[in-house]
């Protein structure tokens, strides 16, 4: 879905605020919804999709809604539709409950895929598109460009019923009124009603829905066929058929149990005989497989404990966070659990060293709705951990603040989630004692400490995720005293968070280039911490020029994130230096493609004398065709340049890379202007640098000049290029 084009009526604002996150980091990656959803065991489902199918091809736009309850196999149908057709998507259960989050990540996918980049002129998804009317904005112009080609526009969007409460509107901040060729499929438990203003087709999945019984019987018939499976049939003497038609019948047409029901089978932990006695729903079989073999002691001392932090954790947790997290449990212990009967509920990865999650949100909330003091108790067990490693909240975070390093323990997770935890604990005055905590310099002055450990891991844009949280906190708590008349003792923070705000992104231009090189070299900022100080700049410029600094620095892995951010850079002469600088660090079979982008930029730029300085800079490490075009250019684009000075600058500059045939046409221009004898002076002294050629038409327009200085200077310069016996009397006549 290649897109060209205006802007048209959406106003780009040039602007980055510090919050702002480049376009590959805000995209959602949903192939880890592919591997949960197991859709390499995707079966049936054909009677829904061709529903899908006739309501995209007869409405011009439309939400179709996928209603269902707990583990009918909404998000799979969801996940293979985005993994066969390409959709884009947002999956809430993969961290994006938020609106801020749900409104990023499909704005980014819109830029990206639908070729918008020039919204998103400094290479991050901008701040109008963090909200629904900037996402309207986006979508109107995104379907203008792929309705023009015939295509349309579809987002996948799962777990409306998950999404973090956002007052009015529909959850995830997602438009109510959607613009011709834009689809919204979306997933939701039944509750709550929504007002919908486009067409819209609702899809119910019920558990005893004819199509959804044939599909299950269809999938058993399939799976039952594998070996492990197979040969616990023929081990208790079970018929496959008898099987099937047993487990169809005991998972009420509810897919989720009989996942669970199958891998307990398959790992030995059921016995195929033990079917007529199964719980009758999922929270009856939550309850039965969370307590197996467990007495009340151990389940209150080892077992809860574990739960309640996997349904508390923002991210999957490796064994030893997940024990350390859970108190003061042994890592054997749980080890155990996490491989016991357990093992069903439990999402692991394939990647070392491995990560433990719940498996599904259902789990999630079974532990908080039975047991919802032990989870709020998790959530605050996880921060305390994180902040008695800081060193304590009464103590200033004195232990952070000596080695902000100590953010990064778990791969980073305090930085991501401590401030939640807090706001999930019910502990408010603690998220904002985090977020205003200063640590003295000892010259009368002090630092925010949770901002500096940001500012040092180069995550700032979770720090302002976080300042905002805790805005709203404060903004609520307000109201709430001004509804009863009382004194206001949030407004001081209402006010901060604004400055704070404020100030990161005006402190963002204040760091030159050359400190910012410095502190790469001496290791004392990351190149990832670096590319994202550049990407916040406000001034394309200054970007371009740090971008451009920082190419030998960046390791393989940040140069494609560069290179993105330099392609969205609106100012032709700007892109086209930060791209040539990047290109140059690239695989051979990346640096073509980026060298002739920088070329086209570099072709476009409407200034005469900024054109032909870029087209002779970025010359040399062009293919020989493109160069020769491109010094053609450059050289027809200098002899119409106006200010004397300038164009014996580029001439002379020129004449270096210029094939032969075309060098004499650049020394003729370069000392034939009119221009003072300073100018004649150093454009004959360049000349004689590069060009060793026609070195006596040189000798000749340096003697021309009047002024005895500027000839004097110019002559000495060149007579290092001039045969030893010419030298003498050149010398002598300086």
């Amino acid at each position: 879905m290649a897109v060209n084009g205006a802007t048209d009526s959406i106003s780009v604002s040039s602007t980055v605020s510090v919050g702002s996150v480049p376009l590959p980091v805000a995209v959602q990656d949903p192939r880890p919804v592919f591997a949960d959803m197991r859709l390499s065991e995707f079966s049936g489902r054909e009677w829904l999709i061709d529903q899908v199918d006739r309501f995209l091809t007869d409405h011009p736009c439309g939400f179709l809604i996928l209603q269902a309850d707990t583990g009918l196999g909404k998000t799979t149908v969801a996940a293979h539709l985005v993994q066969q057709r390409g959709y884009l998507s947002h999956f809430t259960h993969l961290g994006g409950r938020s609106v801020s989050a749900a409104l990023r990540n499909l704005a980014a996918q819109l830029i990206t895929r639908c070729g918008l980049e020039e919204m998103a002129p400094e290479g991050v998804v901008p701040e109008w598109a963090h909200t629904t009317d900037g996402l309207t904005a986006l979508l109107t112009h995104a379907a203008k460009k792929v309705t023009a080609a015939g295509d349309r526009i579809v987002l996948v969007v799962d777990g409306l019923d998950e999404a973090e409460p956002a007052g009015t509107g529909l959850p995830l901040g997602l438009p109510t009124l959607l613009p011709d060729g834009v689809f919204v499929i979306a997933t939701r438990r039944p509750g709550t009603t929504v007002s919908l203003e486009s067409p819209t087709l609702w899809l119910p999945i019920t558990p005893d829905q004819a199509e959804n019984t044939i599909d299950i019987h269809r999938f058993l018939t399939r799976t039952i066929r594998e070996p492990t499976l197979a040969t616990r049939l023929a081990e208790a003497g079970v018929s496959a058929e008898e099987f099937a038609a047993t487990l169809a019948r005991r998972c009420g047409g509810v897919w989720l149990y009989l996942r669970y029901l199958l891998d307990e089978i398959r790992l030995g932990h059921r016995a195929i005989t033990d079917l007529d006695d199964l719980p009758q729903n999922l929270d009856e079989y939550y309850t039965q497989a969370l307590r197996a073999d467990r007495d009340k002691h151990q389940w209150e001392q080892v077992g809860l404990p574990v739960w309640a932090t996997l349904a508390a954790a923002h991210e999957p947790l490796t064994l030893d966070a997940l024990t350390r997290l859970s108190g003061t449990l042994a890592p054997q212990t749980v080890q155990r659990l996490c491989a016991s009967t357990h093992r069903p509920l439990l999402a692991v990865t394939d990647t070392q060293p491995r990560r433990y999650a719940i498996c599904h949100p259902s789990l999630r909330e079974y532990l908080t709705d039975r047991f919802p003091h032990a989870v709020r108790e998790a959530h605050s067990r996880i921060a305390d951990h994180y902040l008695t490693c800081f060193g304590g909240l009464h103590h200033h975070l004195s232990t952070l603040a000596a080695d902000p390093d100590l953010a990064r323990q778990d791969d980073g997770y305090p930085l991501r989630h401590l401030a939640t935890h807090l706001a999930h604990a019910g502990r408010i005055d603690d998220l904002h004692a985090l977020l205003t905590c200063e640590h003295p310099t000892g010259t009368g002055q002090a630092y925010n400490v949770w901002h500096q450990a940001h500012d040092h891991a180069g995550t700032l844009p979770n720090y302002l995720a976080d300042i905002t949280r805790a805005q709203a906190y404060a903004r609520a708590a307000t109201d709430r005293y001004l509804a009863t008349g009382q004194t206001i003792p949030h407004l001081g923070l209402e006010l901060l968070y604004t400055l704070i705000t404020a100030s990161l992104t005006s402190l963002t231009n204040q760091i030159p280039t050359d400190l910012v090189l410095r502190l790469v070299e001496a290791g004392i900022w990351t190149p990832q911490r670096a590319l994202h100080y550049a990407l916040r700049l406000t001034s394309e410029s200054d970007r371009a020029e740090v971008l451009t600094a920082l190419a030998p620095h960046l390791p393989p892995d940040l140069v494609p994130h560069a290179l993105h951010a330099a392609t969205a850079i609106t100012s032709d002469y700007a892109r086209a230096k930060a791209l040539t600088a990047l290109a140059l660090h690239l695989p051979p079979d990346q640096r073509h493609t980026a060298l002739h982008h920088a070329y086209r930029a570099a072709a476009a730029i409407t200034n005469d004398y900024a054109r032909a300085k870029a087209l002779s800079g970025l010359a040399e490490h062009l293919p020989p065709a493109e160069r020769r075009d491109a010094l053609r250019q450059a050289l027809q684009t200098a002899t119409y340049i106006t200010d004397e000075f300038d164009r014996a600058d580029v001439l002379t500059a020129l004449a270096h890379p210029l094939p032969p045939d075309q060098r004499h046409t650049a020394f003729h221009h370069a000392h034939g202007v009119t221009a003072d004898d300073a100018a004649h002076a150093e454009a004959s002294a360049d000349s004689a640098e590069h060009l060793p050629f026609d070195l006596l038409q040189a000798l000749q327009a340096v003697t021309a000049i009047t002024d005895e200085y500027a000839r004097a200077q110019a002559l000495a310069d060149l007579a290092e290029y001039l045969p030893l016996e010419e030298r003498h009397t050149t010398l002598h006549h300086a």
